[in-house]
């Protein structure tokens, strides 16, 4: 899909990450990864150290065990709004809402990315995703809460001006 929006659907979340420089060596991976690992890449490739705090993971050189990757839909305009998220781990996908910074059960689809790598047929959540979001309960938590209160930052009228051209707030806000 050409343009970002709230979708949590491959189409729009599966991005090619593509490294390139001096020392690394040519490959290809199909592995989901998240933007919270290419600080500790960048870290790794400059010899830089990471820090503490840093959730992500190294992808120079992989530690092969699977990780759970999550990915977020937006409603910039309100941030207590219903908004989908998206569980990942290996070729299984979750798919489910959130609100007000709590996710809302049912699930709303699950699919296995290797055998429908379209999202075309959703799979039975009897099968692994119930046991996958059971699992996932502590992580969803810790990715719903903030790691920063809104700080009452203001916006400049160009600041205002630059997001309401991207779509992200009306030019009445």
């Amino acid at each position: 899909n050409l343009y970002h929006g709230e979708s949590i659907y491959d189409e729009e979340v599966r991005v090619p990450l593509v490294l390139t420089g001096p020392g690394l060596q040519s490959a290809v991976r199909d592995e989901i990864v998240s933007l919270v690992d290419l600080a500790p890449t960048l870290a790794q490739l400059t010899d830089v150290a990471s820090g503490r705090d840093w959730v992500g993971r190294s992808l120079v050189a992989p530690n092969g065990k699977p990780t759970r990757v999550g990915s977020f839909g937006s409603e910039p305009r309100d941030p207590e709004a219903q908004k989908p998220y998206a569980l990942f781990e290996q070729s299984r996908k979750l798919i489910g809402t959130t609100e007000a910074r709590k996710y809302h059960e049912p699930l709303v689809e699950a699919y296995d990315l290797r055998a429908d790598p379209n999202e075309t047929t959703p799979v039975d959540p009897a099968l692994w995703a119930e046991a996958m979001i059971e699992q996932s309960r502590a992580t969803l938590d810790v990715w719903l809460t903030p790691l920063f209160p809104n700080a009452g930052m203001q916006l400049t009228k160009a600041e205002r001006a630059m997001l309401a051209q991207m779509g992200y707030l009306d030019a009445t806000d």
